[in-house]
């Protein structure tokens, strides 16, 4: 990156990460008034590792290559320390919300200003332009349709899709917590859910925040029920599954935009009624309804599903080991003599 061979770039960009991911988790469980312990090394690794691999997925193997979007060199290479600090950001909310259930405001919030202001400056940070209508394409002779105003004014542009982004991820968070907690009476995501998308939205743009948002449910599902059985708790927040679902976006977004899939066996990429395109269905208004319905509706069963995932069975004295036969001192244990006694007490069901 400018200049620089690309492993030499990675390795940069891995260090200067887990610095700030360490910090910046240090400093929100300072708010949260809790021990950092291990999670600020866990959050430095994990903050190195994902921008390491971002390095290389963005400038080598152009994981964000479309034709939509082609930026010029400078702001190609600018997009991987951009994108850097939004899994620094991600890293430093998620080891908050695993460890209290909770998203510091002092992580979301300058979070989205940051997107916004990058964006804006630079005018040609975006992953798809804030409008595309790819139904409008002729194969060999005419492309998408764009707006003409986004290449005249490239930071005016860049401020619609970051902000455009921050409104439809936080949006849409909103109006499904909305809707659990009426139908259900219970709340699918806490407000900090709804701020982390937000923050999202302005880094990335609404099409890939709307995507990887409807992805987190899938990511729940499949990473939940391990987490259940594996890890005996009874509630595992939402913030991660978000973060998680952005993550597979911006290292898979080349394929899941240019997606292309045959409906009939015959079917050729001229012949849209037998073809489905993903990209398509972000130029159409119906489309992007339908979208926001199967959002909204996946979470809400998805918050069903998860009071029969609290009804799994699990040991809940398999984390006490047996007592070793030697005497201990009480202060030695790693939790208090009376709760363990407490856990094992048999209540009125139990048999004499």
């Amino acid at each position: 990156m400018f200049r620089l061979p690309l492993t030499t770039a990675a390795l940069i960009i891995a260090l200067i990460s887990a610095i700030a991911g360490w910090g910046m988790t240090r400093r929100a469980f300072r708010e949260i008034e809790q021990p950092l312990g291990g999670w600020g090394i866990a959050s430095a690794i994990s903050a190195a590792l994902l921008t390491a691999g971002l390095t290389f997925a963005l400038l080598r193997w152009g994981c964000q290559s479309t034709p939509d979007v082609i930026p010029q060199p400078l702001w190609r290479n600018a997009r991987v320390v951009y994108q850097s600090l939004l899994i620094v950001l991600l890293v430093a909310a998620t080891a908050t919300d695993l460890r209290s259930c909770y998203i510091t405001d002092s992580v979301v919030i300058p979070g989205m200003l940051l997107g916004l202001l990058g964006a804006t400056i630079s005018g040609d940070l975006q992953v798809i332009h804030v409008w595309i209508d790819w139904n409008q394409e002729i194969p060999q002779l005419a492309g998408p349709y764009r707006p003409v105003w986004m290449a005249e004014h490239p930071h005016l542009h860049g401020l619609a899709w970051s902000a455009t982004g921050l409104l439809v991820g936080a949006g849409l968070t909103w109006t499904v917590r909305a809707v659990s907690t009426l139908l259900l009476g219970q709340e699918a995501m806490g407000f900090g859910d709804v701020l982390l998308m937000g923050m999202v939205g302005s880094f990335l743009g609404w099409q890939p925040t709307a995507i990887a948002f409807v992805l987190a449910p899938l990511c729940a599902l499949s990473v939940g029920i391990f987490a259940r059985l594996l890890g005996n708790k009874n509630h595992i927040p939402y913030g991660p599954y978000l973060s998680l679902a952005t993550l597979i976006v911006m290292f898979t977004w080349k394929w899941i935009w240019m997606l292309e899939i045959g409906l009939t066996d015959h079917a050729t990429r001229d012949d849209r009624l037998a073809t489905f395109a993903l990209r398509r269905m972000f130029g159409d208004w119906l489309s992007l309804l339908a979208i926001v319905a199967i959002a909204v509706i996946g979470l809400v069963l998805l918050l069903g599903l998860s009071r029969l995932y609290q009804l799994i069975p699990v040991d809940r004295s398999r984390r006490y080991t047996e007592q070793p036969t030697t005497s201990r001192a009480p202060q030695e244990s790693s939790e208090p003599a009376q709760q363990i006694l407490d856990d094992h007490e048999p209540d009125e069901t139990d048999a004499p």
